[in-house]
Parts: C-alpha cells; sequence; structure tokens
C-alpha cells in the first residue's frame, strides 16, 4: 500500500510520510477519542488538472470554470483515506491533534511494541450508508499498534505536525 504523503498548505517544505496502516490507525485512533472528523475540502488545482485531464476536446474557459464548479460541488467531504490532494483544514487538524495527545498522555498505549506480524493486520475502511462517514474496523487496537517507543515517537511526531496547521492528503 502507498504511503500518505502529508504536506502542509502554507509551506509545502514542511512534508511527513505516513504508511496506510499508520494512517488508518492514527485515524480510529483519534476518532475513539472524541475527535469528530470536520471533513476535507478539494484541492482546487487538483480537480482543474482532473478535468481538463478526462476531457478529450478543448474546453473554454467559461466551460473549464463551470466543470470545476460542478466537481468541487459533489466533493465527498468525509473522505480522508484515498489521496486527491483534499486538504484537512488547520481546526480540524488541531483537534485531531488534542485528540491524540490525550491518548499519548493516557496509560492507553502499552510500553511494549507489537510483534511485526500483528502490525500488519491492516484495519478495514468503509463509508457508513446512514451517517455518510467512514469507520476504521479490524486489525489490532489502534492504541495497541501504537505501543513501544517507537510508536509513540511516531504519534507524537504526527501530532507535531498535526500542530503545524491544514495539509494536503497526498
Amino acid at each position: 500500500m502507498a504511503d500518505h504523503n502529508l504536506i502542509n498548505t502554507e509551506d509545502r517544505q514542511i512534508k511527513f510520510p505516513l504508511s496506510e496502516v499508520d494512517w488508518r490507525h492514527a485515524y480510529r485512533l483519534a476518532c475513539n477519542n472524541y475527535w469528530e472528523p470536520a471533513g476535507t475540502k478539494p484541492d482546487q488545482g487538483w480537480i482543474r488538472a482532473k478535468v481538463k485531464g478526462g476531457t478529450l476536446r478543448e474546453l473554454s474557459a467559461h466551460e473549464l470554470d463551470e466543470m470545476v464548479d460542478d466537481e468541487m460541488a459533489k466533493w465527498n467531504t468525509t473522505d480522508y483515506f484515498n489521496k486527491y490532494c483534499q486538504i484537512v483544514k488547520k481546526e480540524d487538524a488541531e483537534k485531531w491533534a488534542g485528540a491524540l495527545k490525550r491518548v499519548l498522555e493516557s496509560s492507553d498505549i502499552p510500553p511494549d511494541s507489537p510483534s511485526e506480524k500483528d502490525k500488519e493486520n491492516l484495519p478495514n475502511i468503509k463509508l457508513h450508508p446512514k451517517y455518510n462517514t467512514w469507520i476504521v474496523e479490524g486489525g489490532m487496537d489502534s492504541a495497541e499498534y501504537f505501543g513501544g517507543n517507537k510508536g509513540k515517537q511516531k504519534l507524537s511526531d504526527f501530532i507535531d505536525f498535526l500542530r503545524k496547521g491544514s495539509f494536503s492528503i497526498e
């Protein structure tokens, strides 16, 4: 599985890579600790490139703008998992960091690291049909996943990144 490359929207030099497994566990761990994802917003440049690349004919500037506006309006704000350059807003990132920090400061994360075999058990993601929100389920417990010094450090580094503001998921 490809990594999530997280890039700060104010300073594109600030980057943070997370594996797919790390990303799913960090998302679930925060959700389980009272973070309510506010939703992502689309990157207009990415949408524009997608629209331009998906047509076989030359579009007028007006046609392109209309198609981009339509795509922006159809955006699935609950999508934190696909890598479409969607943007997580600063306030949402800060709340995510707060939820993870509470877990890190609690006794929920065990002192010992899980085995590599256990860590490979990828949690599933699915869109809840009634609430139109993503659910992460299965796999090992997310607090256990970040157990041990290396796991806690990874979580701490991710918290530091989140506190730097809004970012895109690429």
